[in-house]
Order: structure tokens, then C-alpha cells, then sequence
């Protein structure tokens, strides 16, 4: 089995069903017609826990050599497309956490950042694991929505509530942010910051510190997708009504298209012939055809 499509859906009792499916219906193996094939005509596999993949998976990320890195309630694993095996570290050296992976980043040079829940966060480079336990010297509770910036820079969210980077002094340090509320960010291709907090979007266009509100209204934020002309597609809940919200905006912060759909999307993927895919909490994966997302532009 060739390393480049070892995977197409992994099984599990979380939202990885969705993200693996995602991954089934925009695979290469695809063609134009695929919206006409059925599920079975795909080139789509599953593994189960009778396979030995770990369940309850929180997290997801593939490495450029094609291995699967697998975030999971019971730990870290790897998946080579024959086998799951859990990641250690060689004897003598700083063991993983035995606690639930929140979030795995793979960065350009193929190192590994790992977030865990209530436990230091990992950084993971050629099998040698090295641990980062404080954000700003205090343990994490929390270390989720890893990301690498087109600088290099890597960034998260700590403990649900501060946007942190790791700095060149080898330690986590948080961010300023405009507001005090819980944070969701992205960082896009143009090294710009994309933060939702308190109900509006911001940019800041990094390594600036300073922020632009946008007129983008937004509460608790999931899901991100760039697009080829530099455009963001974001999805999110609007608490006070419980409903979901897909909205595109421009790379000034401009709105330039919503879904009418108000379905809540946990995640949303950009295909490569414009369509729009939103994998959601309970019902399923909807697809969104090109010529119809490219209507709803303003």
C-alpha cells in the first residue's frame, strides 16, 4: 500500500468519523463524477477497534512520508497503514503523557507538537520526545488548536482561554488578545491571525501585536478553510440561538458569502473544485457544489 493514501476513514466513537470521511470523498482517487458514486464505489476503507485502532479520537494530522498521527482518549499513536502502534519515546528519555491528546501539529521541518488534557505538552522530533509543562509558568490544563504560522511560529490555545507561542527561549508564553473571552484562532498562508473572541473576528497580521475588529460577527468558532485567492471560510455557533453559521470573508475581513444552511459545522473543508464540505456534530457530511457556493458571493 502505497504510504500516500494509506488511510481514508478511521472509525471511532468521535467527530474523526467526519474528518476521515472528508478525506474519502476528496481523495485523489476521486474524480468528477463523485458526487454520483456510492459510498462503495469509493476508494474508501475503514479500520475498527478489532483492527487495533485506538478509539475515542480526538485528533487527527498526516506526516509528508504519509503516516497517520492519531490523537486519542488512551494517547498518542501512529498508523503506517498496516499497523497502529502507540508512540514512545526511546527508553531513558521523557515518556508521552498517559492522558487524552486535544491536538497534533506537524510542522514544516516533520516535527511533531502534541496537546494534551490536564499534562505537558509534547514535542516530538526523529522518536526523541521533549515536554513543555508550563504555559508562562504554570501547568497546562489544556493545550488545543495547534498551529505552525507561515513563519514558523507555533501556536495554541492554553487551558481554553489564552492564545500562547511557544518562544525561542524554548517555552510557551501567552499572547495579547482584545478581550478576556474564550479565544478561536487561524493563522492563513499570508501570516495573518485570524481571532474570534467576544463575538466579533479580528485580524493581526503577524508578528505585529496589534489588532483590526472586522465586521465579522462570530461566537464560538470550529472550523476554518483558506481558499485559493486568500479568502476564509469559517464556521460557528451562535450561542444565544444554538444554530450554526458558515461564513466567507475576504483577506481584509470582508464578508463575501454565508451558507444558508444553519446546520453546526465542527469542521469545513475546501475542496479543490470550489465545492464546500461541513462535517457536523450529528447529521452526517453535507456538500456544497461549487456553482452554488460561487452564486452566494456578494
Amino acid at each position: 500500500m502505497a504510504k500516500k493514501s494509506i488511510w481514508r476513514c478511521l472509525t471511532s466513537t468521535s467527530t474523526a468519523v467526519a474528518a476521515g470521511a472528508l478525506l474519502a470523498a476528496v481523495s485523489p482517487a476521486g474524480s468528477a463524477s463523485a458526487p454520483e458514486q456510492t459510498l462503495a464505489q469509493m476508494d474508501h476503507a475503514t479500520w475498527t477497534a478489532r483492527d487495533g485502532a485506538p478509539q475515542a479520537v480526538r485528533a487527527l494530522a498526516q506526516a509528508p512520508d504519509g503516516t497517520l498521527w492519531i490523537g486519542s482518549d488512551t494517547g498518542l499513536f501512529s498508523f503506517d497503514g498496516r499497523t497502529f502502534s502507540a508512540v514512545k519515546a526511546p527508553a531513558g528519555e521523557p515518556q508521552l503523557p498517559d492522558a487524552p491528546v486535544y491536538s497534533i501539529c506537524i510542522l514544516k521541518d516533520g516535527t511533531v507538537w502534541v496537546g494534551f488534557f490536564n499534562a505537558p505538552s509534547a514535542h516530538i522530533s526523529h522518536g526523541h520526545v521533549a515536554l513543555y509543562p508550563n504555559v508562562d509558568k504554570k501547568p497546562f490544563l489544556s493545550l488545543d488548536s495547534l498551529r505552525q504560522a507561515a513563519d514558523g511560529s507555533t501556536w495554541g490555545i492554553a487551558n481554553l482561554r489564552s492564545l500562547v507561542r511557544f518562544g525561542a527561549d524554548l517555552a510557551w508564553h501567552t499572547e495579547p488578545t482584545p478581550n478576556s473571552a474564550r479565544p478561536f484562532f487561524f493563522i492563513d498562508s499570508s501570516n495573518t491571525l485570524w481571532l474570534v473572541q467576544g463575538g466579533r473576528v479580528y485580524r493581526r497580521s503577524l508578528p505585529h501585536s496589534d489588532y483590526t475588529a472586522t465586521n465579522i460577527e462570530a461566537d464560538d468558532a470550529f472550523g476554518f478553510a483558506e481558499t485559493p485567492d486568500g479568502s476564509i471560510w469559517m464556521t460557528d455557533v451562535i450561542t444565544k440561538l444554538d444554530r450554526g453559521r458558515t461564513q466567507l470573508f475576504d483577506h481584509l475581513g470582508h464578508l463575501a458569502a454565508s451558507l444558508p444552511d444553519s446546520t453546526e459545522g465542527r469542521d469545513v473543508l475546501y475542496a479543490s473544485d470550489g465545492s464546500i464540505f461541513l462535517a457536523t456534530q450529528g447529521a452526517g457530511i453535507h456538500k456544497f457544489q461549487a456553482n452554488d457556493v460561487a452564486a452566494l458571493r456578494v
